[in-house]
């Protein structure tokens, strides 16, 4: 279970950015709100508190998309849609259908690697993270936030690229972030 966020500054969007919010499948919900909100479009706001797993958020995912995993010896083999169930009635896109087999793969990092004289060396989580937050505000110290931009992939949850979205424009100060889905 993911702990509620509570935004306590933000950095609106640019007025020139257009919100689609087509899928839905990133619902989250915003208390004092009427209903649930597409995270990839909700404008974050001073002591916002967001719930990406409360029950109701949980109930309407599975309204959104349904799908199975089929698992042979603690590995996905493949995956299906539910036939005959909506809204996808056993339809799922080609990442949905096709794109699991990253989870098992040998060649995935499991640890952070810092590129040093041309070579790649293994890191600690503490040194890696230090280093980006260093060489992140050097850089928008010197060019600018808008200098900075942030892609996030459809192989993390929906979760990971709400916060994502979420540091980008919050802490970073940028509306430079996209998503490998729309491309």
């Amino acid at each position: 279970m993911l702990p509620d966020v509570t935004i306590s500054s933000f950095q609106p969007f640019a007025t020139s950015t257009t919100l689609t919010c087509a899928c839905r499948i990133c619902v989250v919900e915003v208390k004092g709100a009427w209903s649930l909100m597409p995270s990839c479009a909700t404008l974050a706001a001073g002591n916002m508190v967001v719930l990406t797993e409360s029950s109701k958020v949980i109930e309407v995912r599975r309204m959104i998309l349904q799908m199975f995993l089929h698992v042979k010896d603690n590995r996905v083999v493949k995956v299906t849609g539910v036939e005959g169930t909506p809204p996808n009635h056993g339809s799922l896109c080609v990442k949905g259908r096709f794109g699991f087999n990253f989870i098992h793969s040998p060649e995935r990092l499991t640890t952070p690697l810092i590129k040093e004289n041309g070579e790649f060396r293994t890191a600690s989580w503490d040194e890696a993270l230090s280093l980006v937050a260093g060489r992140l505000g050097e850089i928008k110290a010197a060019h600018g936030p808008d200098s900075i931009g942030v892609l996030t992939s459809a192989r993390i949850t929906n979760e990971e690229n709400y916060i994502a979205s979420k540091f980008t424009r919050a802490v970073l100060k940028t509306n430079n972030i996209d998503h490998c889905a729309r491309l």
